[in-house]
Formats: structure tokens, C-alpha cells, sequence
């Protein structure tokens, strides 16, 4: 891990750094070189912001703009927090970074954290080339996407850099022996840097020579006397990053001040970095020396690079390698030979397609790969290359292209059979560059609500735009909480902390409305915003166990197989709800086997599984008029002797409607059913049509045994609402006692109320949902649901039908002990976590029996059901 310290020192030494250019500047702040800044205030205004905008910038600039009236504002964040946190906002052009300045006790200096573009954490990185004397023209880009957070491009980077000053150091006739080098006197400026991180540090003949050269000017005594005591304070450095590794975690710009603790770590890493550096130093350091020995393979790249543009690419690329650190380089280390012919052949075969392309287009070579049905493409599916339109270097985006791969996929031999399938299709490449960007985001969609690896997260192109989860049929951002601006759902935009409102769909369509924010595409949105509108299948997930029921003698073993759909994972949790019997789980969790009780009385059993997926494609809970619900709960009973079973148990109408009921016999599946009803109309293949308002029994009599009987109530009112709790976990930690679900007459109709009950830590075991009784809620159905201790989610819905109001549903958890209610009213539906930070959202949607209108919102304690006429 990198990290970068800007301490700023009013009194800092007068060391000056004359005609210092940014290879030098870069590469010995990446290695661990203190560099010293003039105090002076007609040389510290200056050096500060090229300091700022040439190094930092490369980790989050958007544009390849030169940076012309830079002007650095520092915003404190609060008079508390006045010494210690501020914002610090850097425009250049129509260009505006973020950063967050921390400083310490005594204020003589100030930390800065890494910039975002455009304030988000985790966007594209632009790697620019700077010119000499902090000039940062950026007539260069390397646009690689999501390579800060592609897997293994970290490391990677510092590989290849250091192969790089190897290679130009042999070239130039200087030996790099592990960490040494013979001679620093004429080494060229660009190799100054790593030679004092990586080779001077342990030359005992040349000290003064290092130190002279790190400082940018020939030293008096004094300054040799600095320069040793700089360069024994590096060497000590080294040895404590590991120690200091964690120091800046808690510092991140997350726009919130770190806790308590992280500010007396960061007064300890402050007055270690001064005694390390001393007062007015950059410094940036690896944490190890085996990322240091990464840092510099890219050299072979380098050395073999012909074109002047691609060997500025490279150099831009070894800049982010300098400021990013470690990770970035392994994985082109492992491809070294490849690469070339395939930035070449790539520069070739883009050379009149790219300048045409417009920001925000995406370029996936995955197909070209491994062809749209390898299992291999999976790897590259997160991973998607942001095109820039200005300032274009087509050979520099190229390049970004084949990093962007080689980081999203395991170095070695996979990885060099991958790239060469890639070098010989550059015409696959092409076409895919041309792709226009509705139809490439639309094959991104499609193929995330298809086959997503991570339980039906929906990546959206471009990747500038955060992931989304498709969450019961709607679209809701899923797993951040942190501020999401580049995007809006639902035609609303995103706000820190906000989770955006979205209407439930059936199983069969969900819409995602996406929209590019203008400000961060000045000029370029009409082709963006043509991606409004994305439809992918929305399909719910159902367990369905074999055999689902059936007969059982006293002590008999039963093999039990489940089937899971729509969902990545297909475990289960399996457990007895009946308390009676043993349950033998397999290994891989997907059959069991059920031993029945050997007390007849203990019959029937009940097993369940239920799907251990918390964010696979799934759809609303239940649908008016008794439509087929998604189970994400599979079922087997189990009886000893003969019982018919009804379904629904229950159910709730208007007049008009109709209700399918199912019967069957257990163990006489294909014994014949005799329907009968007390009001209303039922025809002999279960199918009831209600007439007149009122509770009525809909009965199933068994053809071959007429004592076999089963029953199921219906209500028929014309006021009824429909109901759909769902808790999203996972529920792995303790809650308050239980909450309520109060519906009480608010002059409109009904509106439903949520609120945390107060009352012990308890564990929750399990959730009823339970009514107040005939007078108060009338008839409902209800179909169980209960949580572990451990990765479970739950769902449970019911059809009311209130004749009478207030009316009260409560929902309670209980322990072993004894069981805990409580009826209330209020806003709060956020527990929080006692052992984790991960709130438990409760989501709560109202519909009308007709599902015309419906109204749903994350984290709302009013819902309005409108009152059917």
C-alpha cells in the first residue's frame, strides 16, 4: 500500500528545488525520498500547487488540459475541526479537483489525502505526462479506467518501473546491483529518483553524491550534512512502513471526520514523519521491498517502445506507477514480451477509430479475449476502459486498454495466452471501439442480469457510473453508502447517504433510468444521455425441494434434492420447523436427509430451505388476487398418515375477484378433490369467484376418503391492502427487541408507521408475523419466515383485510427465554449493528388490491394505501 505525506512547514530548511523536473520529482517521491520545500512564500505557493496538481492529479484528473490559473482554496470544515480536517477544492480550467488536508497539533503541517475526480472515490485514473519544470502541459493521456482498482495493477506498476530504470541504466552504461548503482555523478535526471531510492541508499562511497543530486542543487556543507542525515532517515523509513501501514486508513477523504483514535495515531505518524524527513518534506514510500523490486520492469516496454507516443505513454505510465505504488506493475511484469505487439498492432488498428469516440464509451475487449461463451470472461466482466475525447493520444488509450486487462485477470501463463488471443484480433477490437455506446451499455446490462458473479450486481457502463442492485424487481443501489454523484436512478439524483426511491416490477421487466451528470461531461452528453432507458428481465428466485411432501413411517430416512433459480448461489440453509426428526445436510449444502421422528405424535415434520443469496435477482413478494409469489423458501411436509393440504390457507378479495386453491393428498398425489364453499362460487378445479362481502370457508374433501378434509377462510370486503415487508440483511449480529407495524386511519385512508422497540440485546432467533385477532384484522394470510444468526435474509408478506380500525401487526423477535412484543408508532427503521457498522435496512411498500397504485420508499415510516372504492 502507497502512502503520500505533503507536509508543508512554514519553517521548513531553504532547501530549493532548482529546475527540478517531474522525473526526477516523481520518481524520488515514489521511492521514498524526502524532498524539501523552500519556505519562502514567493517559492512555497508554487511549489505547493505543482506539487499538487502534478502528482496528485494523476490519481483522479479528469482532463489532459493544461493547467493554466491553478488556484488552491482550503475550506475548514468546522471551527472543532478547524486545525485538524479541511477541504481543499484545486480548479484549473474548467477542471475542479477534492482533496482532504489534515493537520497536526502544533499546525506547521498538513497531510493530503489522495484527489478523486469529481470528489468519488474509485473513478477513472488519468495518468498524464508532465512536462519539465512542473509545466503539467498533459499532452498526453493514458486513460486505463478502473486500473486503481483492478486486481493486481497495483503491484504491477512498480514492477514494471523498476524494470525501467534498470533497463535505461544498463543502456546507459550503469550497473544497478540490487540496491546500488556505481556511479550517480552523470546519471540522467530521469533515473536520479529511483537511483536514491532503490541503489543509492546502501552506496557507502557516495552519500553526498545522492544526497546532492536528490536535492535538485550542488550543496554547501550544511546541506551535505542534511543530505547524509536524509539519507539515513530514509533508510530507517523503509523499515517502519510496515509499522505505519495503517496510520492513514481512518484519514480518507470520506467527508467525516476520522474517529478519535485515528488522531492520535496521525499525531504519532506526524512526529515520526519530522523526525524521519525533517520539517518541510513530500514523501511517498512503498511498504515493502518486494514492491520496490516490482517497480521497475517496465523497462523492457520502454527500451522496446519505437514510437515517441507510446514511449510517452509509457512515461505517463510510470508516473502513476511512482504515485499509485506497489500493486500496480505484477501483472505486466508477467507479459513483458507480449505487450509491445500489442500495443502496436492495437495503435494500428485504432489509429482512425478512436479520436471519434466520445467520454463515457467503454472498451471491452473480453469477447476478443476469449469469445462471448468462455468460462474465462468472467474475470474481465468488472472491468471496463473510459475513453477521454480530448487531447487524444490513441496509442496512450490503447496502452491503457491492454494495462486495464492485464490487471483484471491472474499474471502467468492465462494471462499471456490471453493476451496474445488479443493481439490477434485486432480487428475484433476494432469493431468493438466503434460499438455505439447505448448498444455496448445495453450488452453490459444484459449480461450482468444474465449471468452477474457477484449475486446480480448490475456494473453500468461507463464504470465511472457506481453498481447498481437489481433488488426486488426495482433498482436500488446496492452495498455503498458513500456519496454517489455520478449517476441518477430513476430519473433522481444521487445524494450521500441517500438510497434512491424505486417502483416495484413483476418478474418478467425492470427499467434502470441513468443519466450523466452535464458537469462532468461539459458538451458531450447528447450520445450519454441516449442510455436513459435499460430494460433487463427481472427474475425471482425460487427453492423448490424434491420430493415436497409425501408419507413417513416412524424412524424412516428420507433423501430430499432442492432446485434453486435465479440465483449465483445455490445453497441453502436447511433447518426442522416442526422441532421433530434429524436433518443431515450435504456438504455442498443443496439435498439433506430427513429421519423421522419415532414418536408418531410428533408428526408432521416441516423442513425448510431457504436461499442463501442476499442479492440475487428477485422480484416483489407477493401480487394481488393471489398470484404466484417468488419462494425464496422451499418446503417439504412430511405426515405419517394421509392429510390433505390447502393452499393458500388463506385469502383476502374484493367482490369479483377470483382465487385459485390447490389440494393434495399426501401420499395419494393423484386422489381427486370436492370443492365446497359457505358464500361465494367455486367450480371443482379450485377456482373461487367472489360474490358478496363477508368470511366464508372454501372447503377440499378427499374423492377416495371423505374424512380427509381441508379448509382455507376468504374474506371479501372492499376494503383491503396490500402489504409487503422485507427486511435485506444480512442479520448476523444483535438487534433491539422486535419493531411493530401500527396501521391506524390518518383522515385518507391508511398509512403504515415503523419504529424500533426498545428492551434488551436480544438475539433474533426467529420473526412471527401475527394479528390482533378476527375483530381487529379480520382474516389474512401469512407465510412464515424466520432468521438465523447468520447470512439470512427474510421476507414475509400478508393480505389484510381491515374491517375495523386502528389495526396492529407486530413482527417480534424473542430468545430462548422468553418473547418480547412491542406496538408503536415512529420514523426510525434503521437498526444499528452492535458488532458491525452495516445498518439493517427496512424496506415497507402499500398497494391498492388492484395494483394500480403503489407507493414505496427506502427508510419511510408513511406509506399512504389509498382506500379502494
Amino acid at each position: 500500500m502507497v502512502h503520500m505525506n505533503l507536509f508543508l512547514a512554514p519553517n521548513s530548511p531553504a532547501h530549493r528545488p532548482k529546475n527540478l523536473g517531474w522525473p526526477v520529482l516523481a520518481a524520488l517521491v515514489a521511492l521514498g525520498g524526502c524532498f524539501p520545500i523552500d519556505d519562502s512564500e514567493q517559492q512555497q505557493e508554487p511549489v505547493v500547487v505543482e506539487a499538487a496538481r502534478c502528482l496528485w492529479a494523476s490519481l483522479g484528473a479528469a482532463s489532459a488540459k493544461p493547467f493554466e490559473d491553478v488556484a488552491l482554496t482550503v475550506f475548514s470544515a468546522g471551527e472543532d475541526l478547524g486545525r485538524l480536517f479541511a477541504e481543499v477544492r484545486i480548479e484549473g480550467g474548467d477542471e475542479v479537483y477534492y482533496t482532504t488536508v489534515y493537520r497536526n497539533d502544533d499546525g506547521d503541517h498538513v497531510l493530503i489525502a489522495p484527489f478523486y475526480a469529481g470528489g468519488i472515490e474509485g473513478g477513472p485514473v488519468q495518468l498524464r505526462v508532465m512536462g519539465e519544470d512542473f509545466v503539467c502541459p498533459g499532452s498526453h493521456t493514458l486513460a486505463i479506467g478502473a486500473i486503481a482498482r483492478a486486481p493486481g495493477t497495483l503491484a504491477a506498476v512498480s514492477g514494471a518501473t523498476l524494470a525501467l530504470v534498470e533497463a535505461q541504466a544498463q543502456a546507459l552504461g550503469f550497473e544497478l546491483e540490487g540496491l546500488r548503482v556505481d556511479d550517480l555523478g552523470d546519471l540522467p535526471s530521469s533515473l536520479v529518483g529511483p537511483a536514491v531510492a532503490l541503489g543509492g541508499l546502501d552506496d557507502a562511497d557516495n552519500p553526498y553524491t545522492l544526497a546532492r543530486i536528490a536535492m535538485g542543487n550542488a550543496p554547501n556543507s550544511a546541506e551535505l550534512a542534511d543530505g547524509m542525515e536524509l539519507a539515513e532517515a530514509l533508510l530507517a523509513h523503509v523499515g517502519l512502513l510496515k509499522e505505519l501501514e495503517v496510520e492513514l486508513e481512518g484519514y480518507r477523504a470520506l467527508g467525516e471526520p476520522p474517529e478519535a483514535h485515528r488522531f492520535e495515531r496521525a499525531e504519532a505518524l506526524s512526529t515520526r514523519s519530522q523526525a524521519l524527513c525533517g520539517e518541510g518534506f513530500v514523501r511517498v514510500s512503498f511498504s515493502s521491498a518486494e514492491e520496490l523490486s516490482y517497480y521497475m520492469r517496465l523497462a523492457h516496454i520502454n527500451s522496446q517502445a519505437q514510437d515517441p507516443r507510446v514511449k510517452h505513454s509509457l512515461d505517463a505510465l510510470l508516473l502513476g506507477a511512482a504515485v499509485l505504488g506497489g500493486p500496480v506493475i505484477q501483472a505486466v511484469a508477467a507479459v513483458i514480451g507480449l505487450t509491445m505487439q500489442i500495443v502496436n498492432a492495437a495503435r494500428e488498428a485504432f489509429a482512425n477509430t478512436l479520436p471519434s469516440m466520445i467520454t463515457g464509451q467503454s472498451l471491452d475487449i473480453t469477447h476478443a479475449a476469449f469469445g462471448e461463451d468462455s468460462e474465462e470472461q468472467g474475470r474481465w466482466s468488472n472491468y471496463t476502459v473510459v475513453a477521454s475525447s480530448r487531447g487524444w493520444n490513441p496509442t496512450a488509450a490503447i496502452f491503457g486498454v491492454v494495462v486495464n486487462a492485464i490487471g483484471s485477470v491472474l499474471a502467468g501463463k492465462q494471462l499471456v495466452d490471453s493476451l496474445g488471443k488479443v493481439a490477434q484480433h485486432t480487428d475484433v477490437i476494432k469493431n468493438l471501439a466503434t460499438m455505439s455506446a447505448q448498444n455496448k451499455a445495453q450488452q453490459l446490462l444484459e449480461q450482468r442480469a444474465r449471468d452477474a458473479p457477484d449475486e446480480g450486481i448490475c456494473i453500468v457502463a461507463p464504470s465511472v457510473w457506481r453498481p447498481v442492485d437489481l433488488t426486488h424487481g426495482g433498482w436500488a443501489v446496492a452495498r455503498y453508502r458513500e456519496a454517489i454523484q455520478l449517476a441518477r436512478v430513476s430519473n433522481t439524483p444521487l445524494e450521500a447517504g441517500q438510497h434512491p426511491p424505486y417502483e416495484p416490477a413483476r418478474v418478467g421487466a425492470g427499467t434502470l433510468a441513468v443519466f450523466a451528470e452535464e458537469h462532468l461531461f461539459p458538451g458531450e452528453n447528447n450520445e450519454l444521455n441516449s442510455l436513459r432507458r435499460l430494460t433487463v428481465n427481472v427474475n425471482a428466485i425460487k427453492v423448490v425441494l424434491e420430493p415436497s411432501h409425501g408419507l413417513l413411517q416412524p424412524g424412516q430416512s428420507l433423501q430430499i434434492t432442492s432446485t434453486v433459480f435465479n440465483a449465483n448461489d445455490k445453497r441453502l440453509l436447511w433447518d426442522l420447523i416442526s422441532d421433530s426428526g434429524t436433518l443431515e445436510v450435504a456438504l455442498d449444502g443443496r439435498s439433506a436427509t430427513l429421519t423421522a421422528p419415532d414418536d408418531v405424535a410428533a408428526f408432521p415434520v416441516v423442513v425448510r430451505a431457504r436461499s442463501r443469496s442476499q442479492m440475487g435477482l428477485r422480484s416483489p413478494a407477493l401480487y394481488p388476487q393471489g398470484r404466484t409469489r417468488p419462494e425464496r423458501e422451499g418446503h417439504g411436509f412430511y405426515q405419517s398418515s394421509p392429510e390433505v393440504v390447502l393452499l393458500p390457507r388463506a385469502a383476502t378479495l374484493r367482490p369479483g375477484d377470483t382465487q385459485q386453491f390447490v389440494a393434495e393428498t399426501l401420499g395419494a398425489p393423484d386422489d381427486a378433490m370436492v370443492w365446497s364453499t359457505s358464500g361465494g362460487a367455486i367450480d371443482q378445479h379450485g377456482l373461487f369467484k367472489a360474490t358478496d362481502k363477508g368470511v366464508f370457508v372454501v372447503t377440499a374433501k378427499s374423492k377416495s376418503d371423505p374424512k380427509l378434509t381441508a379448509s382455507a377462510a376468504v374474506t371479501v370486503t372492499e376494503r383491503s391492502c396490500f402489504w409487503w415487508f422485507s427486511v435485506l440483511g444480512p442479520l448476523r449480529y444483535h438487534a433491539a427487541g422486535s419493531f411493530g407495524v401500527t396501521a391506524v386511519d390518518n383522515g385518507n385512508g391508511l398509512a403504515l408507521g415503523l419504529g424500533p422497540a426498545s428492551g434488551a440485546n436480544l438475539q433474533i432467533r426467529s420473526i412471527d408475523l401475527a394479528g390482533a385477532g378476527p375483530g381487529t384484522l379480520g382474516s389474512f394470510e401469512m407465510h412464515s419466515f424466520s432468521v438465523q444468526l447468520s447470512e439470512a435474509s427474510w421476507l414475509g408478506n400478508a393480505l389484510l383485510s381491515i374491517p375495523e380500525l386502528p389495526a396492529t401487526l407486530t413482527i417480534s423477535a424473542w430468545d430462548d427465554n422468553h418473547h418480547m412484543t412491542a406496538d408503536f408508532q415512529g420514523t426510525a427503521v434503521v437498526f444499528k449493528s452492535l458488532l458491525e457498522e452495516d445498518p439493517i435496512f427496512v424496506q415497507v411498500s402499500a398497494h391498492v388490491s388492484t395494483y394500480v397504485n403503489s407507493l414505496s420508499d427506502f427508510m419511510s415510516f408513511a406509506n399512504n394505501c389509498t382506500v379502494a372504492d
